[in-house]
């Protein structure tokens, strides 16, 4: 798997990727062991992982780590797809459900028929957001919300020259 990424990537990128892969692995394992932290999810003893995307523009900043970890055996990876808050139709249209959908079929619709999807229901270990910013969000989707349940993650979108 390293292979393939130091191959595609630029050096300098799959380098990082894979330390930040490698660290979140190493974290979620050490937390096994660890009496006072909360159990990883119980039903496959697998990391569970969700990316909560609304902005279908920024997945592109997650999608390699994404991919890394989709392709691992000891992760369960999700793609949590909620409607863009500032979209005039967004109770009806949820574009980054449509564009990742056609990409990846597990891809999850977060409102649908007008009922939010239970997050807790995928027992997240770690969840990663696309932007920061906590009003662009469904309240139970929210840090503020998440981090009782779940390492919350954001990845800055960078240019490289």
């Amino acid at each position: 798997m390293f292979s393939i990424l130091k191959r595609v990537l630029p050096s300098v990128v799959s380098t990082k990727l894979i330390s930040f892969w490698q660290f979140i692995k190493a974290q979620a394992e050490s937390e096994k062991t660890t009496i006072y932290s909360k159990n990883l999810n119980s039903k496959n003893n697998k990391i569970s992982v969700v990316f909560i995307i609304y902005f279908a523009e920024a997945f592109s900043s997650f999608k390699s780590l994404y991919e890394l970890l989709r392709a691992d055996n000891d992760f369960d990876v999700h793609l949590l797809c909620q409607p863009n808050f500032s979209d005039n139709d967004w109770s009806n249209h949820n574009a980054a459900y449509s564009f990742l959908s056609a990409l990846y079929p597990e891809a999850i619709n977060a409102y649908k028929n007008k009922k939010w999807f239970a997050l807790n229901t995928l027992s997240p270990d770690y969840v990663f957001y696309c932007r920061p910013y906590n009003s662009d969000y469904y309240t139970a989707y929210k840090a503020s919300v998440v981090r009782e349940v779940a390492k919350v993650c954001f990845i800055i979108r960078a240019r490289l020259k």
